[in-house]
Order: structure tokens, then C-alpha cells, then sequence
């Protein structure tokens, strides 16, 4: 399995020696909630135990890429 595929909030791939990494929650703003907040520990686990990731990109699905926490889901 392909690390990332499981990944749900945030979307994870590899191009050449750069991990990309998409918020993917484009219907809340990319709002971080506690899945997302769980798959980027992961992500970042992964980016800094993998010696052939040489940088990291963040971007954002959708027209925003990181509008903060979503509150409304608090326990989420």
C-alpha cells in the first residue's frame, strides 16, 4: 500500500525528492479538525523519518488553502 493512500483530510504524494501535501477539506476551508490533525502528524512522522524527502509542500484544495480550526466541530 502506498503511504498516504489511506489518508482522507489530506491528500499525500511524491514528486521526485518533494512531498506535496493537499488539505483536502475544501467544503470547510481546509479548516483543521482532528483528523486532519492526525493524518499531518503522520505525514510529518513520515517526511522527517524518510531520508529522500528533501522539502515538503503545503497547499490547500478548493479556493482556501488553510482558514485555522473549525470550531463548530471542536470534538471532531
Amino acid at each position: 500500500m502506498k503511504f498516504g493512500s489511506e489518508f482522507e483530510a489530506i491528500n499525500f504524494e511524491m514528486d521526485g525528492a518533494v512531498a506535496v501535501i493537499t488539505l483536502n477539506r475544501p467544503d470547510n476551508a481546509n479548516s483543521l479538525n482532528a483528523q486532519m490533525s492526525e493524518e499531518l502528524l503522520k505525514a510529518a512522522t513520515h517526511c522527517d523519518s524518510d531520508p529522500s524527502i528533501r522539502a515538503v509542500v503545503f497547499t490547500g484544495a478548493g479556493k482556501d488553502v488553510f482558514c485555522g480550526r473549525r470550531f463548530a466541530c471542536i470534538s471532531c
